[in-house]
C-alpha cells in the first residue's frame, strides 16, 4: 500500500468507490494499493445502497464459519492437501491396517530435534532423516534413492514410495513409520528409546507375512502414468484447451479451438507483466478463450483444462461467495449466451498445445491470435 497516495477522504477502502453510480474508482484503487491487490479490491462486488454486509468465512463456499470448517481447514493445509493428490489419501485410507496408523500420518510438528540436535524436526526430519529413523528404514530395505533425495515436504516422499510400493508393501512401510514415530515418542516423554532392530521387529510382528518389497503386484501408484491423448468434441461441437504459465513477474495464456475432426480453427496466446496465482492465470487463460470462441461465432462448444479446482468452481457456480466465485458467475453469463458451453477436467498429456502456447508467449513476450492460418511452430 503506498501510504502517500492517499488523501484524507480515502482512509478505508471503501472511500474509493464513487457513490452516483457504486463502482470503484479503479485508477485511485491501483495508484494506492498496486496492481494485484487493486484487481483484488475492484473484483469486489459493490451492493446496493440498502444492502447490509455480513462476515464471512472465506474457506467455506456458503460463507458460514464453523469450528469443524476451521479445524478441516488447518489440517488439510499442514498436510499439504490439492485437489491432484485426492487418489493418494483415497489409497491411504484404503490400506490394510489400523485406523490409528493411517491416522498418524496426518500429523505434523515443528521443533528443535530431541535425538540429533536438528535445528528443526519437521515431519520428514522425524520419519526420514533423523539418523535413527533412516537406521530402521534401512533395516527393512527400503530403495536407498528414496532415503537419501531431498524432500521439503513429507506428503512427496510418501507419494514417491507408492510409486514404488504395492498396496501390502505400503500398509508395512507405513506400519514400520508409526513404529518409529512410538520410538522417538517414547525417548521424548519416558526418556527410553530401542535400538533401530528391537523397532524393526516390532513392527515386523504388527504384519503377518511381513515384507517392504513385493515384485509379484503393482505398485499402489503406476510408476509410469498413463498417457492420454486429445479426444475430438461430440458431432457438432467444437473443444477449446486453454492453459496458462507463471514466470516470476509474468503471467501468459494459450489456448486452442478444433472442430469434431481435429481440425484448427483458431487460437492464441498472450501475457501480461503481472503475477497471479495458479487458479486465478487459469481463470485468465479461460476468459480470453470465450473472447475468442465468441468472435468466432460458434455455438456448441466444450472447454478443457487440466486444472480440476476451476472446473468444480465453475461447475459449482452460484454457490460460492468468494471473489473468484463472483467472477466466475460474471463467466456462467457469458456461457450462457452459447447454444450449449460445458467445461470438462482434461489429462495434461491431452493439453500439450495450450500448454505449448502459453509457454511460448511468456518465454518470447509475444501475443498470438489466429484462426485456420495458425503457425507452423502450433503444427509442429
Amino acid at each position: 500500500m503506498n501510504l502517500a497516495m492517499v488523501a484524507p477522504h480515502e482512509r478505508r477502502v471503501k472511500d474509493l468507490w464513487t457513490d452516483e453510480n457504486r463502482r470503484w474508482n479503479k485508477d485511485r484503487v491501483h495508484a494506492i494499493y498496486g496492481n494485484f491487490l487493486g484487481d483484488q479490491i475492484c473484483n469486489l462486488p459493490i451492493g446496493d445502497k440498502d444492502h447490509r454486509d455480513r462476515v464471512v468465512w472465506f474457506h467455506n463456499p456458503h460463507g458460514f464459519y464453523y469450528s469443524k470448517s476451521a479445524y478441516s481447514w488447518l489440517m488439510l493445509k499442514l498436510v499439504g492437501f490439492d485437489p491432484h493428490r485426492c487418489f493418494f489419501w483415497k489409497a491411504i485410507w484404503k490400506l490394510k491396517t489400523l485406523p490409528k496408523i493411517c491416522v498418524f500420518i496426518w500429523r505434523g510438528f515443528r521443533q528443535d530435534c530431541p535425538r540429533c540436535g536438528a535445528e528443526k524436526e519437521t515431519l520428514i526430519h522425524t520419519l526420514k532423516d533423523c539418523p535413527t529413523a533412516r537406521t530402521i528404514l534401512s533395516i527393512g530395505g527400503l530403495d536407498n534413492k528414496l532415503l537419501v533425495k531431498e524432500y521439503d515436504c513429507c506428503i512427496d516422499w510418501l507419494e514417491d514410495v507408492m510409486h514404488v510400493l504395492n498396496k501390502k508393501a505400503t500398509a508395512d512401510f507405513i506400519i514400520v513409520l508409526w513404529n518409529s514415530l512410538n520410538n522417538r515418542n517414547n525417548f521424548i516423554f519416558r526418556g527410553k528409546e530401542d535400538n533401530a532392530q528391537v523397532v524393526w521387529e516390532r513392527a515386523k510382528t504388527l504384519s503377518h507375512d511381513f515384507r517392504i518389497y513385493n515384485l509379484m503386484n503393482d505398485p499402489i501408484i503406476p510408476a509410469t502414468p498413463i498417457c492420454k491423448i486429445w479426444e475430438k468434441p461430440p458431432r457438432g461441437y467444437a473443444k477449446v484447451n486453454f492453459d496458462a504459465a507463471i514466470n516470476k513477474n509474468k503471467t501468459s495464456y494459450g489456448f486452442i479451438i478444433r472442430d469434431e475432426e481435429g481440425f484448427v480453427i483458431g487460437g492464441g496466446g498472450g501475457f501480461k507483466e503481472e503475477t497471479l496465482s495458479a487458479e486465478w492465470a487459469k481463470l485468465y487463460a479461460f476468459e480470453e478463450s470465450l473472447k475468442k470462441a465468441r468472435a468466432l461465432n460458434i455455438s456448441k462448444i466444450v472447454f478443457e483444462t487440466d486444472n480440476a479446482s476451476l472446473v468444480n468452481r465453475v461447475k459449482k457456480h452460484g454457490r460460492d461467495i468468494t471473489i473468484m466465485g463472483t467472477r466466475i458467475n460474471e463467466i456462467q453469463i457469458v456461457m450462457g449466451n452459447f447454444h450449449s458451453a460445458t467445461i470438462c477436467w482434461a489429462n495434461h498429456s491431452g493439453n500439450r498445445v495450450a500448454d505449448f502456447i502459453c509457454k511460448n508467449a511468456i518465454a518470447k513476450s509475444c501475443n498470438w491470435d489466429f484462426n485456420l492460418d495458425y503457425p507452423l511452430e502450433i503444427h509442429d
